[in-house]
Formats: C-alpha cells, sequence, structure tokens
C-alpha cells in the first residue's frame, strides 16, 4: 500500500499560514493570459453569473424567471426558469424557513 494512512480527514484539510503566504505570492506574480489565448465560450452557469446584476435588475422591473429564461433563450442561452432561479439565489442570504428573501417575497406576492 503506498502513501501514509497516519492523520483524519480533517487534519488533510487543514493548510498551513505560511503555505496560503506563499501560495498568494504565487498567485500575484501571475502574469495576465492574453486575450487571444483566454477561453471565448462559457458555461450557462458562468454566462448566468455573469449576467447576474443584470438579471436582477430585471426581477426588480417586474419580470419573472420564466419570461428572463425566455427571452435568454431567443438570444442563444437556453436554460430553464427553475435553473436560472436556482443560480440566481446561490449565495443570498437564507430566512428562518430555509428560502431566500426574493423567494419569499415572490411567494407573499403571488
Amino acid at each position: 500500500m503506498t502513501g501514509s494512512t497516519k492523520g483524519s480527514t480533517a487534519e488533510k484539510r487543514i493548510v498551513e499560514i505560511e503555505k496560503v503566504k506563499e501560495l498568494r505570492g504565487t498567485l500575484q506574480k501571475l502574469k495576465p493570459i492574453p486575450q487571444e489565448k483566454r477561453p471565448t465560450k462559457l458555461s450557462r452557469r458562468e454566462a448566468v453569473e455573469q449576467l447576474r446584476e443584470t438579471l436582477e435588475e430585471s426581477l426588480k422591473k417586474g419580470y419573472d424567471y420564466g419570461q428572463l429564461s425566455k427571452i435568454l433563450k431567443e438570444n442563444g442561452l437556453s436554460i430553464s426558469p427553475k435553473n436560472l432561479r436556482e443560480i440566481l439565489q446561490e449565495g443570498k442570504p437564507q430566512n428562518d424557513t430555509g428560502k431566500s428573501e426574493e423567494a419569499n417575497n415572490e411567494h407573499d406576492a403571488g
């Protein structure tokens, strides 16, 4: 058998502060990748993340996820209203019912 069996899984997840400092220095020294060598395609999730602010503004204007999903699809980004909602609600504060405040407001308004 190769490798050590010593140490718990939790111990393997711990990183020394000095290692973090070294990594920060290494990352700060990275040179920009030329534009022509950067990826030219995004996953649907990445595209929604890039559009997050504009999509959230559209929701505030009264559009719902179904309408936004349709607009996105008509313009080349096919995503279901459910997936769109899930991506946009990720990272939003949850209340004590486990729903985002936005989800509760939608429910209360309907």
